[in-house]
This record gives C-alpha cells, structure tokens and sequence, in this order.
C-alpha cells in the first residue's frame, strides 16, 4: 500500500458489470449478472465494490492487475 494511502485513497468510480451466483441450497445453480458500483485506488490498487450502501474488498480484473504491474515498474 502507499505511503499516502494510509491517510486517504484516491478513489476512481464506475460501474463494473458483475456475476453474482446462486447458493448452494439452490438447484440448478443460477447465475445473474449485474452492473455494480466500484472503486478503484490509482495509488495502491484496492478495489472495492458497492453492497447496499458498504463498501466491500473486490478483486482486480486481469487488466487492472497488468495496469499495477507496469506501474509498477515504471512504463
């Protein structure tokens, strides 16, 4: 994490559609995709999603994985 971060993140919002699935009680198992809103740090890369109001921790896409690691390195 950055050095900045610990006293505030540098937020960037958007909409990311995502693919919630059914529980295991449930036959056959149901998927459902839906647009989310999420928050991506251009700092340090932590991403969280919307849940009803509380932000929760996300992963990253493939994409914004290989984004950090070219910053990372300088490119």
């Amino acid at each position: 994490m950055n050095l900045r971060c610990l006293l505030g993140h540098k937020w960037e919002y958007y909409m990311e559609e995502i693919t919630y699935r059914s529980s295991a009680h449930v036959y056959p198992p149901k998927e459902i995709t839906l647009p989310t809103k999420v928050r991506c740090c251009s700092r340090c890369y932590k991403k969280q999603k919307c849940n009803i109001g509380e932000w929760s921790s996300w992963y990253l896409t493939k994409q914004e994985e290989r984004d950090k690691k070219l910053k990372e390195i300088g490119i």
